[in-house]
């Protein structure tokens, strides 16, 4: 089944230095003002996720090195205990 896209129309306030900012990033690229918003809230959502996803495997890296760290303890430990 393909998947629509719907664009819906979202009013927003800019201080005046973020709406120059806007407008400096939209004529580079040669695009709308509204498509540069489109663009610029697309990459912070995508980056916000990525790093959610990155903090996730970190923890899960840090937990099994832990995990290791504690086996290979208790195997030394038995080791001299031997």
């Amino acid at each position: 089944m393909k998947k629509s896209i719907k664009i819906q129309t979202l009013s927003v306030r800019f201080p005046s230095h973020l709406y120059d900012k806007v407008c400096v990033e939209a004529e580079q690229n040669n695009v709308t003002n509204a498509e540069a918003i489109r663009l610029m809230v697309q990459q912070y959502f995508t980056e916000r996720d990525e790093v959610s996803r990155l903090n996730t495997m970190q923890t899960a890296i840090i937990s099994a090195v832990k995990n290791v760290e504690e086996s290979i303890g208790q195997q030394i430990n038995n080791l001299i205990a031997d």
